[in-house]
């Protein structure tokens, strides 16, 4: 909420005079003036957004303690459970470093896809 609220406020007065001396209604501003000049604090929230859904680990674990045969399940916890239970280092570092590399393209496209339909 704190970049929200610092993002609106670094967005020029002068910018959404002019609009309403050119005659926009505020949807138009909206769209217009205050939606592409948070296109970054907007891309920062999303991409960590995704990365902490990646990365999620004690929710499914305190719902329901790992059970139901392994249903719900993440791949943190295949990650734990091999690393720490089984003491297979080598397949958790690998599951954990293809875990990163897909945390990694999806931010990529992520910002890929938001800098493409950048307006400037």
């Amino acid at each position: 909420m704190v970049i929200y609220q610092s993002a609106l406020a670094s967005i020029p007065h002068e910018l959404y005079e002019a609009a309403a001396v050119d005659g926009a209604n505020e949807k138009q501003k909206f769209f217009s003036i205050t939606l592409p000049n948070m296109r970054y604090p907007l891309m920062y929230t999303l991409v960590l957004a995704v990365v902490a859904q990646f990365n999620i680990y004690g929710q499914p674990l305190i719902l329901t303690g790992f059970g139901n045969n392994e249903a719900n399940a993440v791949l943190l916890m295949y990650v734990y459970e091999n690393a720490v239970k089984k003491q297979v280092a080598g397949i958790s570092a690998a599951m954990a470093l293809v875990l990163g590399l897909c945390i990694m393209a999806v931010s990529f496209v992520q910002i890929r896809l938001m800098r493409a339909n950048a307006p400037d």
